[in-house]
């Protein structure tokens, strides 16, 4: 029975995928988009038409006629289907190293002979890098917000906005003038990459930080 269900639900986001973005207000391809769907029919389905429309539908699919469509919870979701294949792929924040053995990793321990402690060796990707910036948060100073762009620039396309006192996961700082967001913060904006301006001078602020380093 999981199997199945988990096999329809597939299938069913499959057709949701293709269908939402067409429809007013272009609603995002995911179990976020049917829930939003969801929620905006909720008043369409007390017209008796739309209700006999949605049991006709439902007798299509092989449910029970009056059967109520859930999409997962979102605590239940642990893979999130991307019919594009265009999901973004997360990588590690900061990059690893290679032992003398070949293995990889950020930092190698080894048990001491004297002590049976496992201590640090060989080669470390975890002390601070030249600028130290390597996979911390950022939290935004500007007022009412800070825009997210495509790339580092100002004249870039604007993929989305932190509002002041939110917090941002970065994976690279450029010339202290920019953070490139962390893959994880990507989901959200449905892009592959964003960029957030540190120094306020990139907006005709001169001396104003608009990010700060937590």
């Amino acid at each position: 029975m999981p199997a199945y269900f988990g096999a329809f639900e597939n299938l069913t986001l499959a057709v949701f995928s293709s269908v939402l973005p067409k429809l007013p207000g272009k609603l995002e391809a995911s179990w976020d988009g049917v829930r939003e769907l969801n929620w905006r029919m909720e008043d369409a389905l007390q017209h008796p038409k739309i209700q006999k429309t949605q049991e006709e539908i439902n007798v299509l699919m092989g449910l029970p006629r009056n059967a109520i469509f859930q999409p997962p919870k979102r605590e239940e979701e642990l893979f999130v289907f991307h019919p594009g294949c265009d999901a973004p792929v997360p990588s590690f924040t900061r990059p690893t190293v290679v032992d003398e053995d070949g293995d990889e990793g950020h930092e190698f321990f080894v048990e001491d002979p004297e002590t049976g402690d496992l201590v640090s060796h060989g080669p470390t990707a975890l002390e601070d890098g030249k600028d130290g910036d390597s996979g911390c948060w950022y939290v935004v100073l500007h007022k009412p917000a800070v825009v997210l762009r495509a790339k580092a620039s100002v004249k870039a396309e604007m993929v989305g906005r932190k509002k002041t006192g939110k917090s941002m996961r970065v994976q690279k700082v450029v010339d202290g003038r920019w953070v490139q967001l962390h893959s994880e913060e990507l989901p959200r904006l449905g892009v592959t990459e964003a960029w957030a301006p540190i120094d306020g001078a990139e907006m005709g602020l001169p001396g104003q930080p608009l990010l700060q380093k937590m």
